[in-house]
C-alpha cells in the first residue's frame, strides 16, 4: 500500500507565520528574538511553557495557553529528535530570512506521513519556506479546521466524499475533487 502524504497547517504553524511575518522592522524583531530562543536548550514543552499566556512575551506567542503545553510536552514533540533538529533547522531559515538588507518572512507546512523527522528549508526573493516533514503516528493531522487559514488539496478521487466538490472528471476514470482541509468553512 502506497505511503500517503498530507500537507497542511494548523494553529502552532499559524502562530508562527504571524510571529515570522510583519513589516521588516517587525521580521527583525521577532528573528532577533526567536535566534536567543533557539540557544535556549530547553525542551519545546518548557518553553511553551515559559510563554503560554505571558504578558512580556512577543506577539501571537501570547496566545498559547496550558492545552498548548500540554501538546508540546506529551504528544509527539516530546520525542527526543524533534527539539535539536527543529531548533536547527528554524535558526538556518532565520538566518535566511535576516541576513539580507530588508527581512523576509517565513512561511511553514507540515507533511505528515513520511518516515523521518526533517526540515526542507527553502529561499526566494519574497519569502523563506520551511516544509516540516513529520512521520505519521496517527495522532498528528496535517490541515485542521482550527487553523485560522483557509487550505484545499485538489485530487482524483475514485470514491468523492460528500464534502468534496466534484470540480472536473478524468475521461473514464476517476472524479478531479477539491477538498478544504484548513480553516473556516466555506
Amino acid at each position: 500500500m502506497p505511503m500517503e502524504f498530507r500537507v497542511g497547517k494548523g494553529p502552532h504553524v499559524d502562530l508562527l507565520d504571524q510571529f515570522f511575518g510583519g513589516t521588516p522592522e517587525q521580521l527583525r524583531a521577532a528573528y532577533a528574538d526567536a535566534l536567543q530562543r533557539v540557544q535556549d536548550e530547553a525542551t519545546l514543552g518548557d518553553l511553551v511553557a515559559r510563554d503560554a499566556g505571558g504578558k512580556d512575551v512577543p506577539g501571537p506567542m501570547s496566545q498559547l495557553d496550558a492545552g498548548d503545553v500540554e501538546h508540546f510536552k506529551n504528544d509527539w514533540l516530546s520525542r527526543p529528535e524533534v527539539a535539536p533538529v527543529m531548533r536547527q533547522a528554524y535558526r538556518h531559515a532565520i538566518e535566511l530570512a535576516s541576513n539580507r538588507d530588508i527581512p523576509i518572512p517565513i512561511e511553514t507546512f507540515w507533511i505528515v506521513g513520511g518516515e523521518d523527522f526533517e526540515y526542507y528549508i527553502s529561499e526566494n526573493e519574497r519569502q523563506v519556506t520551511v516544509l516540516a516533514s513529520i512521520p505519521s503516528d496517527g495522532t498528528v493531522v496535517a490541515g485542521t479546521g482550527r487553523a485560522s487559514k483557509r487550505a484545499w488539496i485538489i485530487r482524483a478521487e475514485s470514491t468523492p466524499r460528500d464534502d468534496d466538490a466534484v470540480v472536473d472528471q478524468v475521461a473514464g476514470g476517476p472524479a478531479v475533487v477539491r477538498r478544504q482541509v484548513g480553516g473556516p468553512a466555506t
